[in-house]
């Protein structure tokens, strides 16, 4: 074994290269075999460290925060929640959950029919407020900054949820998604809309002294997704926004969270996929992203979503779609 430093027996057993690495140092000298073997020490203290740390990170994020009451209180904010793709899935879903908190709640959609009938049910239900705002994010423009901030700019906002995107199929660029206006369309929904309706709600909340923002993002943008380029790439925009503003802002009483989503059992998600046991209810994921507004910046709302993205990394970002295809 190793001069001055020794692998304990055990470990030694378990690791089939520390007889090979003896080996190779041989000729080096004891002081050299040390030193290496020292950081080979410090190096394993790091990641066990570090894999202790994401433990406890996630112990607290998505089993502690909820029932320790963690989050922010939104109603010392604000009364209002304002919801980008709230006529259907996950954005429905936090436009009720808000409502059970007793907020009023701003619902952006596109269609006015379904957006109508999702705020009369909050309306009906819960005894609250509900405003439409009808845009079609695909079309937005710098001139719907300062439409929607006149509309917003009498309300007490406390929560801006930055929900609203478009997914496409597994392909190669150029056929996913199919047409150049659908990828223009991704862009302006996924990146242009997010700033955009950020621009006209973030002085709102610097004129209070306080408020957040959650962002949607995604676990496919978490690396280059080959086979999803332009929609991972998108995601990945949402999370180094959302991380830059909230260094930005903080210190002023506003806080953005990236918040990385995974899979949901919506209609954006494929069929077969929504049984998967990595699959996310959409209100138990909404319910647990609710109880971490103001606890960590960056998250993925809910622990199947944080465990995916665990197991994931070691993935090649090849795997969805083979060079030979």
């Amino acid at each position: 074994m190793l001069s001055r430093f020794q692998f304990p027996s055990q470990l030694a057993a378990s690791l089939p290269f520390v007889p090979h690495l003896d080996k190779a140092l041989a000729p080096l000298g004891s002081s050299v075999k040390t030193y290496a073997a020292a950081i080979g020490a410090v190096y394993v203290a790091v990641k066990t460290t570090q894999a202790v740390a994401c433990l406890g990170r996630g112990l607290v994020s998505y089993v502690l925060a909820n029932p320790l009451h963690l989050a922010g209180d939104l109603r010392k904010v604000g009364d209002w929640a304002v919801v980008t793709g709230a006529s259907d899935g996950i954005g429905k879903e936090y436009a009720h959950q808000l409502a059970a908190k007793g907020l009023n709640v701003v619902l952006f959609g596109r269609n006015q029919e379904k957006t109508e009938q999702v705020a009369q049910e909050i309306r009906s239900v819960y005894k609250v407020l509900a405003k439409v705002i009808i845009l079609d994010l695909a079309r937005i423009t710098a001139d719907d900054v300062k439409v929607i901030q006149e509309q917003l700019l009498s309300l007490k906002i406390a929560l801006l949820i930055n929900n609203a995107g478009i997914i496409c199929d597994t392909e190669r660029f150029l056929a996913a998604p199919v047409t150049d206006e659908k990828a223009v369309d991704m862009v302006n929904v996924n990146i242009t809309a997010v700033v955009l309706v950020t621009r006209a709600v973030l002085p709102i909340m610097l004129a209070q002294g306080k408020g957040y923002i959650m962002n949607m993002s995604s676990g496919l943008g978490e690396k280059p997704v080959i086979g999803m380029a332009l929609y991972a790439a998108s995601k990945t925009f949402i999370d180094y926004f959302s991380q830059a503003l909230d260094y930005e802002y903080k210190c002023k009483g506003v806080r953005v969270q990236s918040v990385i989503c995974g899979m949901v059992a919506t209609n954006m998600l494929p069929v077969k996929q929504r049984s998967s046991c990595f699959t996310a209810d959409p209100r138990a994921f909404v319910s647990s992203a609710l109880g971490l507004v103001g606890v960590r910046q960056r998250h993925h709302g809910h622990w199947k979503a944080a465990l995916m993205s665990l197991l994931g990394r070691p993935m090649p970002a090849y795997c969805l779609l083979p060079c030979n295809k």
